[in-house]
């Protein structure tokens, strides 16, 4: 008699989410001889997703270092038990991922180099057996880098097998799967495309003085085929941009270790170029005009800092994406925050120059920014908080704090912010009790301070304002507010 399917789902359900392999077994030994086909469909459907589970903490270092290797044979063990359930489950990859971690894990050359080989053998089985993927090519490419890499193999055959592989790869790249930029189809067919570039820029850590020549042959084969899929679905541009920044972000936390100060520019210089193709870019996806907005920003930020007309305009054009994604989606709340920041970022700018005109007439603008949203969305936390933020930042550096009826509109906005918080948050009581201090209320700040602690409290937060103490704007009740914090809520 087969085990009920529901029950048996359930109870598979239950020990996949506790990691109980060993529930799983006896589950799979009791459908062994009287389960029907469905029911083994189901054991092995969850063997598969608890090796799913386990391999991705295995990659974010979630077991002890000690316990890896044992971890990662183990799921070997997993995925032999799911052939035996479905025999005609293809299961290459997993199993080259599983030998390409234990590479990883052993400290000796040999058993590297045994692991990986393994690795090399599965991904070219995968390869054999679905010819007509792009998925399999560029992964047997990066897999073929990694052996590489662990033999010190620096040959040109090598090199050109993992290069022809990811050409190959690039060409099932088509606007059809690229149409919606932040859809699942859309992340999951541009793997081989940032594979490709960080391969291309990967080279550049090997220890062997031909390097700079093949990191240059894979870009400028890599820039050919790009730019052709980019003539075609535009919105590459921006990944290009994006997953070169992402690298060179990386590889700056280990440039005393790696060398790699020197490529850095470079990189940014390569990525800058490939964003000012979208400069003027109009389209009516929001995701995108979100991206592109963010991505001008950080263009902006990483430019050099004495160079006002290039930072300018990229926060110009940073703001005229976010603006006209809040055009098309007046709800929602990002738009106007990211508009706004972006404002500030130009008053700054302003305000470097000593063009107190320019930065009043700048944050000027963000007013009516924030009204458009509210007048859909009406009067939230995360609006008034936000506005009045804003318009903190406003006083400052358009008045010096000097302009009695902008600290009063901030304050009427913080003042939201808290009753719309209902006590779980502390920023609109920080800034409340900054304005009480900058009208010279320090009576009035003290009482503000102790609102937020009993507010908190009530919340079941043990609220302390620890660093904030230190901020120059709090020096003249720092004493009163480390007395607080001592104090039992």
């Amino acid at each position: 008699m087969p085990v009920k399917k529901q029950s048996l789902k359930s109870q598979l359900s239950e020990c996949v989410q506790n990691y109980n392999e060993a529930g799983i077994d006896k589950l799979a030994k009791q459908i062994a001889k009287t389960g029907t086909i469905a029911d083994k469909k189901l054991v092995a459907e969850a063997y598969s997703l608890m090796e799913v589970y386990i391999y991705a903490d295995l990659v974010e270092d979630k077991f002890k270092p000690e316990d890896r290797k044992g971890v990662a044979e183990g799921l070997l063990d997993i995925l032999r038990k799911v052939q035996k359930l479905r025999p005609d489950a293809v299961l290459f990859r997993e199993r080259a991922e599983c030998y390409s971690l234990l590479a990883k894990y052993y400290k000796k050359s040999e058993k590297k180099i045994e692991y990986q080989e393994k690795a090399v053998k599965e991904a070219r089985r995968w390869l054999r057996e679905k010819p007509a993927s792009h998925e399999n090519k560029h992964y047997l490419a990066e897999v073929l880098f990694e052996r590489m890499k662990i033999k010190k193999d620096w040959s040109q055959k090598n090199f050109q097998e993992i290069l022809d592989l990811f050409t190959a790869s690039m060409k099932y790249l088509s606007p059809s799967r690229l149409a919606v930029y932040h859809s699942q189809s859309y992340w999951k067919n541009i793997v081989p495309f940032n594979s490709f570039i960080a391969v291309s820029y990967g080279i550049l850590e090997l220890p062997f003085n031909k390097k700079d020549y093949y990191h240059t042959l894979f870009l400028e084969n890599f820039s050919v085929l790009a730019e052709n899929k980019c003539a075609k679905s535009p919105q590459l541009f921006l990944t290009w941009w994006d997953q070169i920044m992402r690298l060179a972000e990386y590889y700056e936390s280990y440039v005393k270790k790696s060398g790699f100060a020197k490529y850095i520019p470079k990189m940014r210089e390569a990525a800058s170029k490939q964003l000012l193709h979208l400069q003027n870019y109009e389209t009516k996806d929001v995701g995108l005009l979100n991206g592109l907005g963010q991505a001008f920003q950080a263009l902006a930020k990483i430019t050099n800092k004495d160079d006002f007309d290039k930072k300018s305009s990229y926060l110009g054009y940073a703001l005229k994406f976010f603006l006209a994604g809040q055009e098309i989606n007046p709800m929602a709340w990002t738009f106007p925050v990211y508009a706004t920041n972006v404002l500030k970022n130009i008053a700054e700018l302003y305000h470097q120059k000593g063009n107190k005109k320019m930065v009043i007439k700048t944050f000027s603008k963000g007013k009516s920014i924030f009204k458009t949203t509210e007048k859909y969305l009406g009067d939230t936390f995360t609006l008034s908080n936000y506005c009045g933020e804003f318009l903190y930042e406003f006083a400052d550096l358009g008045y010096d704090f000097k302009n009695e009826r902008l600290l009063n509109d901030a304050s009427k906005q913080f003042e939201s912010a808290i009753k719309k918080g209902e006590g779980y948050y502390s920023e609109p009581y920080i800034y409340l009790a900054k304005i009480a201090l900058r009208k010279s209320n320090k009576s009035r700040c003290l009482v503000i301070l102790k609102e937020c602690k009993e507010a908190l409290s009530k919340s079941g937060c043990k609220y302390k304002f620890g660093e904030i103490c230190e901020e120059k704007d709090f020096a003249e009740v720092c004493k009163e507010m480390r007395k607080m914090d001592s104090e039992v809520n």
